[in-house]
């Protein structure tokens, strides 16, 4: 049951995701203004990979942050194609990069711990 609903708020998320890459910063809320943009984008991809490893707890780590990997590299192209006035940067790419590595790594950490609590108490008398 809690699988589907991370994977409901994976995409949910990952729709969002791409919507506010597409905004002009001038469209922004100033809540975002607080935290430098490359913040924003590793946070973003940190928390999409965390989501889609969660939710996809058996699909193998690689296939999950190449996934999200390829989602970034294809919103991060598209804002230079898009008339919202941004534009595609490297250092936005490298980011998202970093966050899809830290979601990754955050997303095994937590899997890994599950999987033990589970062993443990199917091992309790």
């Amino acid at each position: 049951m809690m699988i589907w609903i991370l994977r409901v708020m994976f995409y949910v998320a990952a729709c969002l995701a791409a919507a506010g890459m597409w905004m002009r910063t001038t469209d922004l809320p100033d809540v975002v203004l607080l935290l430098p943009d490359k913040a924003w984008h590793a946070a973003v991809y940190a928390g999409l990979t965390l989501l889609a490893r969660l939710g996809h707890p058996r699909a193998p780590l690689w296939r999950v942050a190449a996934g999200v990997g390829v989602f970034s590299a294809v919103v991060e192209l598209g804002q230079g194609v898009c008339e919202a006035g941004r534009q595609v940067e490297m250092l936005d790419g490298l980011a998202n990069l970093a966050g899809v590595l830290a979601g990754a790594l955050l997303g095994a950490m937590i899997l890994m711990t599950w999987r033990q609590a589970r062993r443990r108490a199917a091992t309790r008398p």
